[in-house]
């Protein structure tokens, strides 16, 4: 940085305007008799000469001085004084000080590094190598392997109305949760998941049924099968669930093979029969284990019955 002597390119002239050729000026640092060093160029590496001296053609050259207050003393060729073009503290045109340029005049208002940053509101190449670090590290968060980190909080830093589709995870039930039509709603995950003693307590309401889960229910058939007599006691499963195979004992008289054991040889069985022909049937448990159902076909009128195109319903609740 450079200051332009006032007089720099003027012409010196007298008071009939004729150039004062020879004449000097002299410069000074302000209020003071102490010469500057006098440059001609801005970048304050060329010296000239101090006092300046006027051209034959009356102009002032270019001459340059650091940034300073300063004085000028003008003389004529006989040593007689030009106050016109002489002056005391003239003002550079910059802020000065303790060699610190204000920002408005290209400077940084300081004389170090760190207070120029500081000023000018720019990182340390420390800072910028942290910022570099989280950015890595929000960027691993947010599609590395380790996945998406989301916000955290109790029900009690709940936003309180939030855009819909807002996802946090709540750390008072360590359950993830959603903003939607006006409430925050449970996301169901894996630790939701209902097992086989709550869906058999049937009391919870806060979990979801896989499907495997189902039978677990109270109110749930354990197995259930449509058994058909085709022909007079050629008897075969037309539909069924939990049951593995039909054996016929004899005439009228099945077994039933469960898939699963149940609990206990106590379990709720309900039997059904849809006869083809106008005569009734009765049909009855004969006996139970946790692996069968054995059940008899009787014809009220005449004992054990294999006759009719028939067919039977069976289904088995209870615990398993």
């Amino acid at each position: 940085m450079a200051v332009l002597i006032r007089n720099s390119l003027l012409p010196v002239v007298d008071e009939n305007g004729l150039p004062l050729a020879g004449a000097k000026l002299y410069i000074y640092a302000a209020q003071t008799t102490t010469p500057l060093a006098l440059f001609s160029d801005a970048d304050l590496a060329v010296p000239a000469a101090n006092p300046i001296v006027i051209s034959t053609s009356g102009v002032c050259p270019k001459r340059y001085i650091a940034p300073a207050s300063y004085k000028i003393v003008a003389k004529k060729a006989d040593g007689s004084s030009l106050a016109d073009y002489s002056g005391d503290d003239i003002d550079p045109g910059i802020p000065l000080g303790a060699g610190a340029l204000g920002i408005p005049f290209g400077g940084t208002g300081a004389t170090d590094a760190g207070t120029a940053r500081t000023n000018l509101g720019v990182p340390s190449q420390g800072e910028v190598n942290g910022l570099a670090g989280e950015v890595a590290n929000v960027t691993g968060l947010l599609v590395g392997p380790a996945g998406t980190q989301i916000g955290a909080g109790t029900t009690a830093q709940r936003p309180g109305s939030p855009d819909d589709g807002k996802l946090r995870y709540n750390t008072d039930n360590d359950r993830f949760e959603g903003y939607e039509d006006g409430e925050w709603q449970d996301v169901m995950t894996t630790g939701q998941k209902a097992d086989q003693a709550i869906m058999e307590a049937a009391t919870d309401n806060d979990t979801f049924v896989p499907p495997a889960m189902m039978i677990h229910h109270p109110a749930v058939p354990k197995a259930w099968a449509l058994i058909k007599n085709t022909s007079n006691g050629t008897y075969t499963i037309e539909q069924q669930f939990g049951f593995s195979g039909l054996v016929k004992n004899s005439t009228g008289d099945l077994t039933l093979t469960l898939t699963n054991a149940m609990s206990t040889v106590v379990f709720p069985v309900v039997l059904g029969y849809q006869s083809s022909a106008t005569s009734t049937r009765t049909i009855y448990v004969k006996a139970l284990t946790t692996t069968t159902v054995r059940f008899e076909i009787q014809n009220p009128g005449t004992g054990v019955s294999d006759s009719g195109t028939d067919y039977i319903t069976v289904a088995v609740w209870g615990d398993r």
